[in-house]
């Protein structure tokens, strides 16, 4: 079962960002990061919610299942 939170399921304020090609966006409000997943018609999934901030990746859902 997949625990990673996703899109309006995160809660933290903000997040390090991460590209769906892994490369380091920066750090962001959750809200600029979600129109950023959305414009690029994906979702942002938190990776790692024990950082400071959390970091979170641009990627498709149904890809990162299956990684």
């Amino acid at each position: 079962m997949i625990r990673n939170r996703r899109n309006a399921g995160i809660t933290a304020k903000e997040v390090r960002v991460l590209d769906e090609n892994e490369k380091h966006v920066g750090v962001m409000k959750i809200e600029e990061a979600l129109k950023l997943a959305m414009e690029r018609g994906l979702d942002l999934i938190e990776i790692t919610e024990n950082a400071n901030p959390p970091v979170a990746r641009i990627i498709s859902f149904d890809k990162f299942r299956y990684l």
